[in-house]
């Protein structure tokens, strides 16, 4: 049997724990406001870099055009995934 104080609905209790839950996750976030908008638009628009180079690896008639996209996915992909693994280190999840 579960027990609640008197006048607690659900709603506020799942309320209290999302604020919890966002609340410990600012505080494992070691990096600035201004920081984590940086990782957060380099990591948007790395991602946006990765399929538009695809869709030149895979629709180019030209080779070097091809040849471009190819290595567009390549080295956005790499940075993308070092810039999440350092994010990561210091507690930032970008979406």
């Amino acid at each position: 049997m579960r027990h609640r104080k008197p006048g607690w609905s659900t709603a506020v209790l799942g309320s209290v724990a999302a604020l919890a839950l966002l609340a410990a996750q600012a505080a494992t976030n070691l990096l600035s406001d201004k920081d984590t908008a940086f990782v957060t638009d380099a990591a948007q628009g790395g991602r946006a870099e990765v399929a538009l180079g695809d869709l030149a690896a895979s629709r180019a008639q030209n080779d070097m055009v091809r040849d471009f996209g190819q290595r567009m996915v390549k080295e956005h992909g790499e940075a993308n995934t070092k810039l999440l693994d350092l994010a990561a280190g210091k507690g930032c999840t970008p979406p």
